[in-house]
């Protein structure tokens, strides 16, 4: 009836105190001898002595010799010492997510070792069991040695190179003063994670989905604008564009929809929600499989009381229970946060990047977060940032984003240390950032 009833029984007889205490009954084998042997597990004898090596003989027919209980019995250890360790890295590989795949690889490997070891008989002096746990720790030795970081990947290589990615089960800031590319940031971030064929979802408390979407949409585009999709894409938006253009914007919206990214990345329209309200969509992202979460901006999320106020306390406890759900959860969890209006004005008259004590409750959120992004437009000679608004005749081509990388803990956490700095060109138009090459 039961085609595994052969290995439960084993692992009765191997662990028979437990015999009581599992939900499994005698009610499993349909074997009569298999029967018989249980009742005695269950009632604490010891099967070999009351049931004698005919029990074992069916057990076991090619291993087994009659009259010889310790040889049944060493068999019978050995085979189940193989299927033990068979099981469990057979539970481990189906834990292991597909993007990790050296350490699919490995677990892999190692199953189809333990099959062909099972297969082999008795390995010259050695048991199976010792076969397996010599596997075992081969593989563990190479899982520890192994030099990839449990990170997921920047779109940018040299802010890859200096922090190694976004690590898993970490909550990561980015901040800044308002307008300034925050979101641009972020939203590059989740897309190109998207592409890599990774679940993500972007929660945007001030713009709509919409405009969130449209701003993805623009980034791969060389003629559709962040404005034009702004404006809906109006007729009077439109005026010169021929019919190759509007090709070439259908094509990229069927691209981004078909693909990877449109398959894996989502939007979640909803303004200042409650803490509670964000952790528990966290959790239900994180049990459908997503691996990164993004929220944009974190200082509209409301308190679960409306009567209590956001004290630097409440944020303390906010911020550490986001840490704790990353952590748990095993994702990614980046927030972008703005500076206060007060600390905007010095920090731009400063011709700098903010930082993030600047910001309100900013030591909460840096003792709290793995590490932090700071932001911030710089003018083409670095000494002010260029006033909003006021780009001039040439536009985007006068200022261009600098990112400070502060408090990584896989990075070198000097947040004035030109390693720590990485400078963007901003196309505004198609919200898009392109990393500058360093200076050698």
């Amino acid at each position: 009836m039961y085609a595994n009833e052969q290995t439960i029984l084993s692992w009765w007889l191997l662990n028979p105190s437990d015999a009581k205490a599992t939900s499994l009954t005698v009610d499993h084998f349909s074997h009569p001898e298999h029967v018989k042997a249980a009742h005695v597990l269950m009632a604490g004898g010891n099967v070999f002595n009351v049931c004698g090596i005919d029990v074992f003989e069916r057990l076991n027919e090619r291993k087994a010799m009659k009259h010889e209980a310790s040889t049944a019995e060493r068999a019978l250890m050995e085979n189940f010492a193989v299927k033990v360790a068979e099981t469990a890295c057979a539970e481990f590989l189906g834990s292991v997510r597909s993007a990790d795949r050296r350490n699919l690889q490995s677990v892999q490997g190692l199953v189809r070792r333990l099959h062909e070891a099972e297969s082999m008989g008795p390995v010259r002096s050695r048991t199976h069991g010792q076969v397996a746990a010599e596997l075992l720790k081969v593989w563990l030795d190479e899982l520890q040695q192994s030099k990839e970081p449990n990170t997921l990947p920047f779109p940018w290589p040299g802010l890859q190179a200096h922090t190694g990615g976004m690590p898993l089960g970490k909550l990561v800031l980015i901040g800044g003063r308002s307008s300034e590319h925050k979101t641009t940031l972020a939203r590059a971030m989740a897309a190109h994670l998207a592409e890599q064929g990774n679940r993500v979802v972007f929660w945007t408390l001030e713009d709509s989905d919409e405009d969130i979407a449209g701003r993805t949409l623009a980034s791969g585009s060389r003629i559709l604008t962040t404005k034009a999709l702004s404006d809906r894409c109006l007729p009077a938006n439109r005026t010169g564009m021929t019919g190759d253009d509007m090709s070439e914007i259908l094509g990229v919206a069927r691209a981004q929809i078909e693909g990877e990214l449109g398959k894996n990345l989502r939007y979640i329209d909803l303004p200042n929600p409650r803490l509670s309200t964000v952790v528990g969509e966290i959790k239900a992202e994180a049990a459908r499989g997503t691996r990164a979460f993004f929220g944009d901006f974190l200082q509209l999320c409301k308190t679960d009381n409306p009567k209590q106020p956001a004290t630097n306390d409440w944020w303390r406890e906010a911020i550490a229970t986001l840490a704790g759900l990353a952590k748990r959860l095993g994702i990614v969890i980046g927030w972008t946060s703005q500076i206060e209006k007060t600390a905007t004005k010095e920090s731009a008259a400063q011709g700098r990047v903010p930082q993030a004590v600047e910001m309100p409750f900013g030591a909460v959120l840096r003792q709290g977060a793995y590490g932090c992004l700071m932001v911030g437009l710089q003018s083409e000679g670095g000494s002010k940032s260029v006033p909003l608004g006021d780009e001039g005749d040439n536009g985007p081509e006068r200022t261009f984003l600098r990112v400070e990388v502060d408090k990584w803990k896989s990075a070198p956490n000097i947040s004035q240390s030109k390693d720590a700095r990485f400078d963007f060109d901003v196309d505004p138009a198609h919200d898009r950032l392109t990393e500058r090459k360093r200076k050698q």
